[in-house]
């Protein structure tokens, strides 16, 4: 089943311009930032304590949790970020 997670934009103040990292993972396991995004929906492929492994424009990215939380509560909202886990009725 499909989990989605939408990186809202900057809210209320949507001419702003910040923005969450995005990882990738090297052969030998370290994390390096890769890319940013805001305004943005992603699949969540995989979770754990720390990160969230999204796909996203067909490659494979990390999202560290406490940051996406932090930018959720500093520069988004709930109302426009959040994951979304659809299943089976």
């Amino acid at each position: 089943m499909p989990v989605i997670m939408s990186i809202g934009p900057n809210f209320p103040r949507i001419w702003k311009n910040n923005k969450l990292l995005l990882y990738t993972r090297n052969n030998n396991g370290e994390y390096r930032r890769s890319s940013s995004v805001k305004a943005h929906f992603i699949t969540i492929t995989g979770i754990d304590d720390t990160w969230i492994e999204v796909s996203s424009w067909g490659q494979r990215f990390y999202i560290n949790r406490r940051m996406y939380e932090e930018y959720v509560s500093m520069y988004s909202a709930a109302l426009v970020s959040n994951i979304l886990y659809v299943r089976e009725k």
